[in-house]
């Protein structure tokens, strides 16, 4: 049987003329309604469905009726919107600066304010938001497992689909609740003029990591430090900045990632322990003689592309290698290997936030999400941008062959830092490091350990 065609309702020809009037901009927000007579001639309707139809679009949060004043579109009061980010990605200022850009065309009289994306994290914080805030935007890691607020649903609105049709989600992960925003593609940094000194050059730096030795004897010979790595007692799985290296030496499978198949307890293995014994782990104390970013080491095995952007910066005088080099990662077949970070945008609606107030976000979402300003955000941060329409070409920072190998191609192996390992295997396999490394260990043990933990990714489902 043909199938029957839904029967249009007073109140729905009401909503679709709004609809088109607000699209085609003859309706801004604030602009006051025709009058009940003329909706009744408009059409052709009694008093009494007009006067349900507007206590109905009121309900929903489209309208407000003012009395002895008419009805009017919402809209024009400012929306206060908090915007959590890390700073260490771009100033708030700047930021603040860019989405008011973007934003004042569209008309959506939203007000920002901002604040570091680790204070959703906090009890307090996250009750005080509630409390101030009808909207709360937020970008954190795909898998970032974070307290919530109450989340919007964003695959409720009527073009969700087609939005998401313009962006690269990580394969695997749910996206009712966030959209992709932007990564970070990690790669080996590499201070050219040690490098020299040391009697290499970045071609010989393979994957395989069969130079490692003998590198590490020439710099202990020059007195320079081989690599060296941000570190804090309370950081969180150390393992997650040695990716790039295990991806190398032990090229991924399913069985020897996730399976029963060794992967730590192997030639390979052993050679990941010798590097990660010649690793210096800076605190905030460590002299700058041993800090990649103060040309004190010769080599950073995870450099994100925002170098790009902020070495030698005046937002970011901690970056300051002189002789920058980024040198690809890639497996013995020489196919480039590229790590991701990615991030995604959320929002959080309390429950009395409005209808036209949640609309009015959704469009800040997808102007945050859009061609135009992820150009521009990823140019002045050195992300990469999940948006389909983004072309290398677009990315202000990618003029020389180095930025380059921050670009995932075609036809490179690219890995999502969220997806390698499940958070108890990141837990374990990186506990099971830092003793190693930091409390004298033995090596086999913790070889053997460490293949027994990592098959453990579905013991907590």
């Amino acid at each position: 049987m043909p199938k029957e065609k839904t029967k249009k309702t007073p109140l729905s020809n009401v909503k679709s003329w709004l609809e088109k009037q607000i699209v085609s901009g003859k309706l801004k927000p604030g602009a006051k309604l025709p009058s009940i007579k003329e909706l009744m001639e408009m059409f052709d309707i009694s008093y009494m469905t007009v006067s349900r139809i507007l206590s109905a679009l009121s309900r929903e949060g489209l309208i407000e009726t003012r009395r002895g004043s008419g009805s009017y579109l919402c809209g024009n009061k400012p929306l206060t919107v908090l915007v959590c980010i890390a700073p260490s990605m771009l100033s708030f200022e700047r930021f603040h600066e860019l989405l008011k850009q973007y934003t004042d065309q569209a008309e959506l009289n939203i007000e920002f304010e901002f604040c570091n994306a680790s204070a959703i994290l906090d009890p307090g914080m996250r009750r005080k938001m509630q409390e101030r805030y009808a909207a709360v935007l937020s970008t954190s890691y795909v898998n970032e497992n974070l307290p919530m607020l109450p989340p919007a649903l964003l695959s409720q609105f009527p073009d969700y689909k087609k939005v998401m049709s313009e962006l690269k989600p990580v394969p695997g992960h749910s996206y009712d609740y966030a959209l992709p925003f932007l990564e970070v593609v990690y790669q080996m940094g590499v201070n050219q003029k040690l490098l020299s000194e040391v009697g290499y050059e970045p071609e010989q730096l393979t994957g395989d990591f069969l130079w490692w030795d003998d590198f590490v004897r020439k710099c202990r010979k020059k007195h320079l430090t081989p690599a060296s790595m941000d570190y804090t007692k309370a950081s969180w799985f150390l393992i997650q900045s040695f990716f790039s290296v295990l991806l190398a030496l032990l090229p991924y499978s399913k069985e020897k990632y996730e399976g029963e198949e060794p992967m730590f307890n192997t030639p390979e293995g052993e050679r990941f322990f010798r590097i990660v014994d010649e690793m210096e782990f800076l605190t905030p104390d460590s002299p700058a003689s041993r800090n990649f970013y103060r040309n004190g080491a010769v080599l950073s095995f995870s450099v994100g592309s925002w170098i790009t952007v902020q070495n030698h910066s005046q937002s970011h005088p901690e970056k300051a290698v002189d002789h920058l080099g980024i040198v690809a990662y890639r497996n013995r077949l020489g196919e480039k290997i590229v790590l991701v970070g990615p991030s995604s945008l959320r929002a959080f609606f309390r429950h009395d936030i409005r209808i036209d107030e949640r609309k009015r976000v959704w469009e800040l979402m997808k102007i945050m999400v859009s061609r135009e300003f992820q150009i521009a955000l990823c140019s002045e941060t050195g992300n990469v941008s999940p948006n389909r329409l983004v072309q290398p070409s677009d990315y202000r920072w990618n003029v020389t062959p180095d930025a380059a190998n921050f670009i995932p191609g075609d036809s490179d192996h690219v890995f999502y830092d969220s997806d390698l390992f499940a958070l108890p295997q990141k837990v374990m396999l990186s506990i099971f490091l830092e003793n190693y490394r930091f409390f004298n260990a033995p090596l086999k043990e913790t070889l053997q350990r460490m293949d027994i933990k990592k098959v453990c990714k579905n013991l907590y489902k």
